[in-house]
């Protein structure tokens, strides 16, 4: 992926594992329950929804940016948080050439947690844990990613 700004995207896993739907990098929550302080985590895509919509270089180069509230996902640990946007290296990815989100200068990807998918809410919706863990331990099913815009197949 280029390192210009990109338009608002969903980031979602390239294998869908268990999901026919694929997985989203997803804010935990709904409407007024949204957990803007709570973990990020894979959920069943939601074509067009604001709490999934993110736009790669923005609102500075590296930056994961989650437009509708105005936050840049953030690693915390081994978890991943939206926060306010801000020089901090946490805030800094790197699209890979294998499909790779990796914290700059860390050895660590963006990485959907083994398993089964558990229950969401929500229609059929169904979640897994995201992580950052070594890329050299990532499994390319669990850490691949892709940005296929506001909608897959968009």
């Amino acid at each position: 992926m280029d390192d210009v700004a990109q338009p608002e995207t969903l980031v979602m896993l390239a294998d869908p594992l268990d999901e026919p739907e694929f997985y989203c990098v997803d804010v935990a929550g709904f409407g007024a329950s949204l957990g803007l302080d709570r973990p990020l985590q894979a959920h069943t895509c939601k074509p067009g929804a604001d709490d999934e919509l993110f736009a790669f270089n923005r609102p500075s180069e590296g930056q994961l940016y989650l437009v509708e509230h105005d936050r840049c996902i953030e690693a915390d640990g081994t978890s991943l948080y939206v926060r306010p946007c801000s020089e901090s290296p946490l805030q800094r990815f790197a699209y890979g050439d294998d499909g790779t989100l990796r914290l700059i200068g860390e050895g660590v990807c963006l990485t959907v947690a083994g398993g089964v998918g558990e229950p969401a809410g929500g229609r059929s919706h169904i979640r897994r844990d995201l992580l950052m863990q070594p890329c050299s331990e990532a499994e390319p099913a669990l850490s691949q990613w892709l940005f296929p815009g506001p909608s897959p197949g968009a």
